[in-house]
């Protein structure tokens, strides 16, 4: 299994917008998880700008991505940088 370590962002602004219009979330929910939120970006394979893109947009930077890049990296220094002591197969993590 390959696994890719993708982040979504946004501007603030337009999370709390995407909060209230949801209708079925706490009220700065979103601005509170703000600080946490991309705290491993350093390990992304990609990231990519929820702002002003839509869906489908996001899918074919995400497909374009993997189809033409060497197999992603992100889970692997990741695992590195959490348990030092153990080896990673390949340039991968493999999860059972």
């Amino acid at each position: 299994m390959i696994l890719l370590l993708n982040g979504a962002s946004s501007s603030g602004k337009s999370a709390l917008a995407r909060e209230l219009a949801r209708g079925d979330r706490f009220q700065n929910l979103a601005r509170a998880q703000l600080p946490g939120i991309h705290e491993f970006r350093d390990f992304y394979d990609l990231e990519v700008d929820t702002t002003a893109r839509g869906p489908h947009d996001l899918a074919d930077s995400i497909f374009e991505f993997v189809t033409t890049q060497p197999e992603p990296a992100g889970m692997a220094r990741l695992h590195s940088k959490l348990f030092p002591q153990e080896p990673v197969r390949g340039s991968t993590v493999h999860c059972s």
